[in-house]
C-alpha cells in the first residue's frame, strides 16, 4: 500500500483510508494536494473487489489477498 492503511470502524463496519503526505521544507505543490486525493481513491478502487469478496463471505481474507494482482 502506498501512504497509508485501510481503516475499520469496528461499531458502524466504515472502512477508510487513511493516508499522509510528506512535506518536509518546500513548498506544498499542486502535485503533493493531488497525491493527497487520489491515493486513497486509487487505493480503495485496487482493493474494493477483495474487501467486498470479504464482507460478502465470498472468499477469506487470506484468498482475496491471494487474488490481487
Amino acid at each position: 500500500m502506498r501512504n497509508g492503511c485501510f481503516l475499520l470502524d469496528m461499531e458502524d463496519g466504515e472502512i477508510r483510508f487513511k493516508t499522509y503526505a510528506f512535506i518536509g521544507d518546500g513548498p506544498i505543490s499542486t502535485d503533493l494536494i493531488l497525491n493527497m486525493f487520489f491515493i486513497p481513491i486509487k487505493m480503495i478502487e485496487y482493493y474494493s473487489d477483495g474487501i467486498l469478496s470479504v464482507i460478502f463471505g465470498f472468499s477469506t481474507p487470506k484468498e482475496a489477498f491471494n487474488a490481487i494482482p
